[in-house]
């Protein structure tokens, strides 16, 4: 591994999980709203206990409209917050309307690229499905499950080479994805290694949850929030860490 890819994870970590009082301080509004967002999201599971489940389009939208705001405003103010110098940090939560309209813009930018590669990669497993089940193959479920960690990954790795334009627009400046696609050319290794111990990670609280923690949707729903915002913030960590190492590092040099 190179020592900027090193230099990168380092700073991910510093970010993620050593500067407690700066994330709650600038975290703490996308966080938050972003946990209301997951409750309301699946209070027809909390329901079930009462016999009123009811799942539908509009009965998830409020949800998901406030998961992806609390999404843009931690992003946001995150970004700002490890990439600005120390002189400018003083105004990391002072925001103009250009800072708003980039951020929603480079957002819907890189939700699009991801779901047009999560359905070519969904329509890709279909038919390998498709194949290994006409055919009755006896490891059908392992090489499923195999396949689908690889394309998980490879979805995250593509995402994650052109995702600098959400810090770049947290920031008031204007990147393209071919830009972003280039200057991460060279982290290839660390992106791969983040993402793996992500899907490591994610595993084992499943895991564990699966074992040790009663099957009550108050208690998944809690696992859910907390899961959720961890990887939220190790995320936009990394990507902070990723363009203050590609691109102001650069820039300086």
């Amino acid at each position: 591994m190179s020592n900027s890819s090193s230099t990168v994870i380092r700073k991910t970590v510093e970010l993620a999980f050593l500067q407690p009082l700066q994330l709650l301080k600038v975290g703490a509004p996308g966080l938050g709203l972003t946990a209301f967002g997951i409750y309301v999201l699946f209070i027809p599971l909390l329901s079930a206990g009462t016999g009123q489940v009811s799942v539908g389009l509009w009965s998830i939208t409020p949800g998901l409209i406030l998961a992806l705001l609390g999404y843009l405003t931690f992003a946001l103010f995150w970004h700002r917050s490890a990439l600005l110098d120390s002189e400018q940090r003083q105004a990391v939560m002072r925001i103009s309307a250009r800072h708003v309209g980039l951020m929603i813009l480079s957002s819907t930018t890189l939700a699009l690229i991801t779901i047009v590669l999560v359905l070519t990669v969904l329509l890709g497993l279909f038919l390998v499905a498709s194949v290994l089940v006409a055919t009755d193959a006896p490891y059908f479920p392992l090489v499923e499950q195999g396949l689908s960690f690889i394309a998980s990954l490879m979805v995250g790795w593509i995402v994650c080479r052109n995702s600098l334009i959400v810090p770049a627009a947290a920031l008031s400046k204007r990147m393209t994805t071919s830009e972003s696609w280039r200057a991460t050319a060279d982290q290839s290794a660390s992106i791969l290694i983040v993402l793996i111990a992500g899907v490591a990670l994610n595993a084992a609280v499943m895991y564990g949850v699966e074992r040790f923690v009663p099957l009550q949707p108050v208690f998944l729903v809690s696992v859910q929030i907390a899961l959720t915002c961890l990887q939220m913030v190790v995320a936009v960590s990394f990507i902070s860490a990723l363009y203050q190492q590609q691109i102001i590092a650069g820039q300086s040099a």
